[in-house]
């Protein structure tokens, strides 16, 4: 992962979430941080802040990018939230169709991520307050 930062698109990254360390360790890239939602769809806004991390594997795009939710902001028991900790953003060959595309971290997540944090806020009343 000598070429990492061009793989995946740090410079990306760091502009359209600067509150995302970078960090790389073990041939890994981490990003670490606070991550602000503020998203619309049909007229519905759901906003929240949530520490996450986000693991990219030396081997990438062959092997998957990981999210963790740091901040326990979202529940344990929610069905997409595996017991480690780590989110179930969508299936394996979903997301593998999509990186092997775009390796870009910042797309993965506008299209991953940012849309998995509105639907557990829509989803889960108790924690929209």
């Amino acid at each position: 992962m000598e070429n990492c930062k061009q793989n995946i698109g740090i410079e990306n990254m760091k502009r359209k979430y600067p509150s995302l360390e970078y960090v790389q360790q073990d041939n890994e890239c981490i990003f670490v941080g606070e991550l602000v939602l503020n998203h619309v769809y049909n007229d519905v806004r759901m906003t929240g802040k949530f520490d996450i991390e986000i693991v990219v594997p030396r081997d990438f795009p062959l092997a998957l990018p990981t999210v963790k939710e740091l901040s326990n902001c979202i529940d344990d028991s929610y069905t997409h939230r595996y017991p480690n900790g780590y989110l179930c953003l969508a299936s394996n060959l979903e997301l593998k169709m999509h990186i092997s595309k775009n390796h870009d971290i910042s797309v993965f997540i506008d299209k991953y991520v940012m849309p998995y944090l509105y639907t557990y806020k829509y989803f889960t009343p108790v924690y929209n307050f």
